[in-house]
């Protein structure tokens, strides 16, 4: 059987849009703080934090926590 996201309660249904808008809206900002920094003042190569950024809320979290000098 298969589950669709209509099947599950409302309050359910309203989390997991909230975190997958959060996550985007981490992602978004954390590409663009890359893209727009120079690479001197990032620990690492941007490529390997441009990459990070897809690892679900892990990427974005560890860019703003770790990467920026």
């Amino acid at each position: 059987m298969r589950a669709e996201i209509s099947d599950l309660p409302t309050g359910v249904r309203v989390a997991a849009v909230s975190v997958a808008a959060l996550d985007l809206a981490a992602k978004s900002a954390a590409l663009a703080d890359i893209l727009r920094r120079p690479a001197a003042s990032l620990r690492g190569p941007k490529w390997l934090w441009v990459l990070a950024q897809a690892v679900n809320g892990v990427g974005p979290a560890a860019y703003w926590l770790v990467a920026r000098r």
